[in-house]
């Protein structure tokens, strides 16, 4: 079944998209598991501190996700993802036939991440300050030029936290190329919300997965 890869900055709200597009697709009647760097209790104050901790990290998610992957499972990866090597890498853990994979991309803006996670102070949720900025010069947004980034839905956390929940599992590609109808919005809807101009989400070719380097 299929693959949702989250991707975007730190504490723009990818956790709080998963935790609703995982309940809405548990009411569908779907197994949901949740890949993150919490699951895996992977250190926050120390996994974005080096090269050679977030490989670990990266090596860890994709570990995870080949565990669960399965034809009754959907598998949500919420983590960073902004490497686009990487996110290649997601994708090509679904090329045994295990079905569809997506990129949702939540969108937000560095202050808004640093006021987030300063926020978190004292929780033990909260990112080292600096390690902000950092990941967000590293951060590369996902494109519609990359076939292993299609079907790609791009939004805020507060628009896509906004829409009505209900036939979730049209945004895993279930049916693919309709866009329109990510978390039940009705095709031709406004803009479609997610910043997704009409037509503009096309399937995910099925193309075998092909040689890439990815970045470490």
């Amino acid at each position: 079944m299929p693959l949702v890869v989250l991707t975007g900055g730190p504490c723009v709200g990818k956790s709080a998209v998963a935790a609703q597009l995982g309940g809405a697709l548990e009411a569908d009647g779907w197994r949901v598991v949740v890949v993150s760097d919490d699951s895996l209790r992977l250190p926050r104050h120390s996994l974005y501190a080096s090269a050679g901790a977030e490989k670990q990290g990266r090596s860890a998610v994709i570990a995870a996700v080949e565990r669960a992957l399965s034809a009754t499972t959907v598998v949500i990866v919420d983590a960073m993802n902004y490497i686009k090597g990487f996110r290649y890498q997601l994708w090509c853990t679904t090329k045994g036939g295990l079905g569809p994979s997506c990129v949702v991309h939540v969108a937000g803006s560095l202050a808004a991440a640093e006021a987030a996670n300063a926020g978190r102070r004292g929780t033990g949720r909260e990112y080292p300050a600096a390690s902000i900025p950092a990941i967000w010069r590293r951060l590369e947004a996902p494109s519609e030029a990359d076939r292993w980034e299609l079907p790609l839905f791009t939004g805020t956390a507060g628009l896509i936290l906004g829409i009505r929940q209900g036939t979730a599992g049209l945004i895993l590609g279930i049916r693919q190329g309709t866009a329109g109808l990510i978390l039940g919005i009705r095709q031709g809807t406004a803009g479609l919300i997610l910043g997704i101009r009409q037509g503009t989400a096309s399937p995910r070719p099925s193309s075998p997965c092909w040689p890439r380097a990815a970045n470490s």
